[in-house]
């Protein structure tokens, strides 16, 4: 893991929510390249989010309804560290709140590719319902890591 750096986020909904967007001097100043994972860390919360380029030069985005599951609002200040992810084995995740798991076959496939930290948190959007699904990973292993097609996959 590198040094951590400290960002102002914006929320969007424009934004699938295991990406994170990043400005190219924000990418040159902290290391951190397009396709790299890296931990975001809000008020003892965490999630891993995937790097993407964005088309504004200093910005940062990153899901709004994310945001809100992490900071109770959709912008703010997170810690931000890169770190590096392997196959996950298995991952059991508790849905949080109203969410509503309507068809696990559809949830498990929305989950591919997310990546997942050990007490970390992530929202899905499944093809069923334009509604976030949030859930908080109990376990993860190995942690962490992303959701493949042939990670066992509880829920809880």
């Amino acid at each position: 893991m590198t040094k951590p750096n400290y960002l102002y986020i914006d929320g969007s909904k424009d934004v699938p929510s295991s990406i994170i967007k990043l400005g190219e001097s924000i990418m040159q100043k902290t290391g951190i390249k397009e396709g790299d994972a890296v931990k975001i860390s809000i008020n003892n919360k965490q999630t891993i989010l995937w790097v993407r380029k964005s088309e504004d030069q200093n910005d940062a985005k990153a899901n709004s309804n994310l945001l809100n599951l992490l900071l109770k609002e959709e912008k703010g200040i997170a810690k931000i560290t890169k770190t590096t992810l392997k196959e996950s084995k298995y991952v059991e995740l508790k849905a949080l709140g109203d969410s509503f798991v309507e068809s696990i076959l559809d949830t498990k496939r929305s989950l591919i590719f997310t990546p997942v930290v050990e007490n970390g948190y992530i929202i899905i959007f499944t093809n069923k319902s334009n509604q976030p699904i949030s859930f908080k990973v109990q376990k993860a292993h190995p942690s962490p890591s992303f959701i493949t097609t042939t990670t066992k996959i509880f829920f809880s």
